[in-house]
């Protein structure tokens, strides 16, 4: 697309949306832009486009009309299996690149303290879920694996906290390096 078009169609829809013209225009304007791919490999979520269909299938064809040969899901891990294979083939079908996925999400992500602290069960869940996001990522074709390091420690030092991190960072490397996996 070129920029002049690109910008014209995000000024428009801005336009819309202030206006209150709302959805109906941003609808329209979505179905008039060109099939023709980015120069770019953008790759959306799932959960960007409120206009799109629901269906994630659906979505990236949806997605491939507007131009996009690329797609992410951060909240892939939390799909049922057959749900990622079913993206997949049909990414796979429409010649897309899957971009990244959040392999941390369990049990505490963003919710205690992960890579920062030293509590040894949490760590190996952590390291749990990275050998899982191992498997999803060749599931999904993709090396590309975005990890969550979690919150920090208001008890520990921040050299500590960095340390830590560091130790276990390094246990991730032995993971994911086997399999090409870029985190």
């Amino acid at each position: 697309m070129k920029r002049k078009t690109f910008i014209r169609n995000g000024f428009m829809s801005s336009v819309a949306a202030l206006s209150g013209v709302g959805l109906t225009a941003t609808r329209a304007t979505a179905q008039a832009l060109p099939s023709k791919a980015f120069n770019m490999k953008f790759s959306p979520d799932f959960t960007i486009f409120p206009s799109a269909p629901k269906d994630p299938v659906d979505q990236l064809k949806w997605g491939y009309d507007q131009g996009f040969r690329a797609w992410e899901c951060t909240w892939l891990r939390r799909m049922p299996v057959t749900e990622q294979e079913r993206i997949s083939v049909a990414m796979q079908k429409l010649g897309m690149e899957f971009g990244q996925f959040v392999g941390t999400m369990e049990p505490s992500a963003f919710k205690e303290v992960t890579f920062a602290g030293r509590n040894k069960e949490i760590r190996q869940e952590v390291l749990k879920d990275l050998r899982a996001s191992v498997e999803v990522a060749k599931r999904m074709n993709t090396k590309f694996v975005h990890n969550v390091l979690g919150l920090l420690d208001p008890k520990l030092p921040v050299g500590f906290q960095m340390a830590n991190a560091i130790e276990l960072l390094k246990r991730v490397v032995e993971i994911y390096e086997p399999h090409g996996i870029v985190m």
